[in-house]
């Protein structure tokens, strides 16, 4: 078995991959894409970018990247059903550390 083997192995079916951008940026687009790209092709899966300057760039705050993120989860909660599905959070930029952060303290 060879080591993209082992890891592609390890993810579970109610895995999804979340990537989350830079502040001056949208999903998809600049090195953040790159990243999730890369994520996506090392692993075989597919990463989700969504765009968390909702509702625009100027009124973006971390409270309303979180809601992106939380409806993003329910709507992936919803498809499996009785399910429990694990979201891996991948960030880029000092930004998306805070945004981790604050994340990470709702989750617990």
């Amino acid at each position: 078995m060879t080591s993209n083997n082992i890891r592609t192995s390890m993810i579970s079916s109610s895995e999804i991959f979340v990537f989350l951008h830079g502040f001056t940026q949208d999903g998809g687009v600049g090195g953040g894409g790159q990243i999730a790209k890369y994520v996506a092709s090392l692993f075989h899966v597919s990463v989700e970018q969504p765009n968390l300057n909702q509702p625009s760039f100027n009124e973006f705050s971390v409270s309303n990247a979180i809601k992106v993120i939380d409806k993003l989860y329910d709507e992936k909660q919803k498809q499996k059903q009785n399910e429990q599905i694990k979201m891996n959070l991948i960030g880029a930029s000092m930004g998306k550390y805070s945004l981790l952060n604050e994340r990470k303290k709702k989750v617990k």
